[in-house]
């Protein structure tokens, strides 16, 4: 049952998998929504919501990933 739940799901992200760059294109399709005043007040602010999410957990990785690169002594952080 729950398998069928979650279905939809995973066929949104596979799609977004196979498409290239796919994930920024739905990075920056959120942005545009976003800023979108036709849009009901509430749907802009999760889609705002969410683009910050998304800047608040990668901007992190990209600064371990860069330390790593660079020669930085491992801390024991798993990318």
């Amino acid at each position: 049952i729950i398998a069928a739940l979650f279905t939809p799901l995973a066929l949104v992200s596979a799609l977004i998998s196979v498409v290239p760059f796919g994930s920024l294109i739905l990075f920056l399709l959120f942005v545009t929504l976003a800023q979108n005043k036709e849009l009901p007040r509430l749907l802009r602010f999760n889609l705002e919501q969410a683009v910050l999410l998304d800047v608040a957990l990668v901007v992190p990785n990209l600064l371990v990933v860069g330390a790593t690169e660079a020669g930085a002594p491992d801390v024991g952080i798993v990318v």
